[in-house]
C-alpha cells in the first residue's frame, strides 16, 4: 500500500506544476485531476490506465469539475462562466477550439449539477436568476446547446446554489442572494413548490440529508439552519456552540 502511494505521488508530480483540483470516483476507483496547464486528467486505478489527458485549446481558465455518478460524462467550466464544457468520457484526447459547448447562459453560471437519476440531464443556475435544465444527447454534444428543456424563475437575484434531492426524482432545491430557499418539482409543477424565507443574509451553501427529509444551510450570519423541505419550515439553528430545535 505504502509503495503504490508513493509510485501514485510521484506520477502527479511529473504531471503537473500546480493541481488546482482533485476528486476521487468512488465506482471507477479513478482519480480526476484539475492543472493549471489547463488540462483535465484522468487516471484509471482498476483498469491500471494513467494520464488519460484532456487538454483544453480555447480561451477558457478552467476552475470546476463535475462528473456523473457512472463517470460516462464530465462537464468542467471556469472563465468566462457563462460556457460550459461536456466531456463524453469514452473519447480522450484534446479538445478543439470549435468544440460544442453550453451556451444558453447569457450572464455567468454560479453552480451546475447532474441528475442523480439521468445521467444526461444537467442542472444550472445563473446570475440572471434562472435555473435551466439541460439534456445531454447519448454520445455527448455534436453542437453547441442552447435550448433547454426547463428555465425555472422565481428568484429576484443571482442563483448561488442548486442541489437535486437524492431520494425525489425531479426535486431540486436552489438557494439565491434573495436569501431565499426554493424546492422545485420539475415533473409536476414548474412554480416553487415551497418557498422558505428565514435567512437574514447570504446563504452560503445547501445539502440535503442521505433521504432528503431534511435539507442543512449555512449563512452569512454563521448560523447553521437545519430545514423541513416537505414543511417548509425550520425545525433547527445551530451557533456552533449551541442548538436550537423549534
Amino acid at each position: 500500500m505504502t509503495s503504490e502511494c508513493s509510485e501514485n505521488k510521484t506520477v502527479v508530480q511529473e504531471m503537473f506544476a500546480s493541481v488546482l483540483l482533485c476528486s476521487y470516483h468512488f465506482l471507477t476507483s479513478s482519480v480526476i485531476l484539475l492543472s493549471t496547464d489547463n488540462g483535465v486528467y484522468l487516471s484509471h486505478k482498476t483498469k491500471n490506465q494513467k494520464n488519460v489527458i484532456f487538454v483544453n485549446d480555447q480561451k477558457l481558465l478552467l476552475l470546476f469539475i463535475h462528473f456523473t455518478r457512472l463517470l460516462k460524462y464530465m462537464i468542467v467550466y471556469g472563465i468566462p462562466s457563462e460556457i460550459l464544457i461536456v466531456f463524453y468520457l469514452p473519447q480522450v484526447g484534446r479538445v478543439p477550439i470549435d468544440a460544442p459547448k453550453v451556451t444558453g447562459h447569457g450572464r455567468p453560471v454560479l453552480d451546475i449539477e447532474w441528475n442523480p437519476f439521468n445521467d444526461q440531464q444537467i442542472a444550472s443556475s445563473s446570475e440572471d436568476g434562472s435555473i435551466k435544465i439541460w439534456h445531454v444527447p447519448e454520445d455527448g454534444l455534436s453542437m453547441d446547446l442552447d435550448e433547454y428543456l426547463v428555465d425555472l424563475r422565481g428568484h429576484s437575484r443571482k442563483v448561488n446554489i442548486i442541489r437535486w434531492h437524492p431520494c425525489a426524482e425531479g426535486v431540486i432545491a436552489s438557494a439565491a442572494y434573495d436569501s431565499e430557499v426554493r424546492i422545485w418539482d420539475i415533473v409536476d409543477d414548474r412554480e416553487a413548490a415551497t418557498i422558505l424565507k428565514g435567512h437574514p443574509d447570504i446563504i452560503f451553501s445547501l445539502s440535503f440529508n442521505y433521504n432528503g427529509s431534511l435539507l442543512a444551510s449555512t449563512c452569512k450570519d454563521k448560523k447553521i439552519r437545519v430545514i423541513d423541505p416537505r414543511a417548509g419550515r425550520l425545525v433547527a439553528v445551530s451557533t456552533g456552540s449551541s442548538l436550537q430545535i423549534n
